[in-house]
Order: C-alpha cells, then structure tokens, then sequence
C-alpha cells in the first residue's frame, strides 16, 4: 500500500501505477494529516522514505517498532543573494534557510509558507508569514496571489 500527504502526489503516483491507499486532506496542515494517517494506520508497520534532514512530522508519531525510516535522498542547502522582492514564496523550511542565508526580507514584503512546517520555521527566526497555505498546491498559491 502507498500513502501520501497530498493530493498532487497522490495524483502523481497514481499516474505512475500505484494504487495510493491514503491521502492527507490538507498536506499544508502535516499534523493534522500525520494525526490522520496513524489513525488509519492502525497496527501496520511503515516504511517512511525521506530526506536526510527530515523533520519527521509524520513518522515522529509512530512508535520505533511500527516504523522504518530510511533517507533515500540528501538535501543540499545552496544560497545565492537576490535583489529585493514584493512577494516571497518559500516551500518548505530548507527552501527558506537556504535563502536567509544570503538574503534579508523587506519589511513590507507578502510572505507565504508551503504548510505549517515552513511557517513553524520562519518564526523561529522572527518571520512572521502573511499568508500559510493549508492545501500546498499550485492551486492554493494561485488563490492567495
């Protein structure tokens, strides 16, 4: 069986052939859909493939014995200075360290985070995002634009 947060992946894997048996409702909102997925969960033992420096929102709620976590892919940070922007869209917490290495925001910038977990992470470094999408789609971008 394949899970997912969201519904652009489960599109995607569907495509590819896979038979998606859980999507999250709103992927922005990742506690709300990890509280979900245990649930439907339920006993199973799951194989969780992330990134090398996951934030494990989702496998975090299950206990050692029911999950395998395996880094099938390394994040690479890169930053690169910017000129000044009206309007930053940052995907996800790396997406804005990479960026806040080299760059600062303008105070009277829009910010949108990609979820809860970008926005979680802008605040710790006193940013306060304008705008959280709860569905991290193209869609729900295009509506908060």
């Amino acid at each position: 069986m394949v899970a997912c947060v969201g519904s652009k992946t489960a599109e995607l894997l569907t495509q590819m052939g896979f038979n998606v048996a859980f999507v999250g409702a709103q992927s922005g909102k990742v506690q709300d859909v990890a509280r979900s997925f245990t649930g439907w969960a339920g006993s199973r033992r799951v194989l969780f493939p992330s990134s090398d420096i996951s934030l494990k929102s989702v496998s975090s709620l299950f206990k050692d014995t029911q999950k395998i976590e395996v880094a099938v892919y390394k994040t690479k940070i890169v930053s690169r200075a910017i000129q000044d922007c009206d309007t930053y869209i940052f995907s996800s917490p790396s997406n804005a360290e990479g960026f806040l290495k080299k760059n600062k925001l303008p105070d009277d910038a829009t910010i949108v985070s990609w979820g809860q977990s970008t926005r979680a992470y802008l605040l710790t470094k006193g940013i306060k995002s304008t705008h959280t999408l709860s569905d991290s789609s193209i869609e729900g971008l295009i509506k908060i634009l």
